[in-house]
């Protein structure tokens, strides 16, 4: 009796994501810190986070350029930003409100 045998190996994964962190805070017209704001970033990444309880966040996201929606209540404001390949961008976003 002939046996034979084969190996076969496969290969499951994904190219690693080109990524920064966009670190920051989100203040009122009186720099005062605006703590459990919504924030949501909407681009290559869409995702959404909340402020502490000082006002400031940190979330990573794929690179390239995002609309952060910043919403309190019943307003929102919107600001533009880039988030650079494996670098940190920190910004603050200041309400009129």
């Amino acid at each position: 009796m002939t046996r034979s045998s084969a190996t076969v190996i496969i290969f499951f994964g994904m190219a690693a994501a080109h990524a920064g962190t966009l670190s920051g805070s989100v203040v009122g017209i009186n720099d005062t810190p605006r703590p459990y704001v919504r924030v949501e970033f909407h681009g290559p990444q869409g995702t959404t986070t909340f402020t502490g309880a000082d006002g400031r966040f940190s979330v990573e996201l794929a690179m390239g350029s995002y609309v952060v929606q910043i919403i309190q209540g019943d307003r929102a404001a919107r600001f533009n930003v880039a988030v650079p390949d494996r670098g940190i961008v920190t910004q603050s976003f200041k309400l009129t409100w």
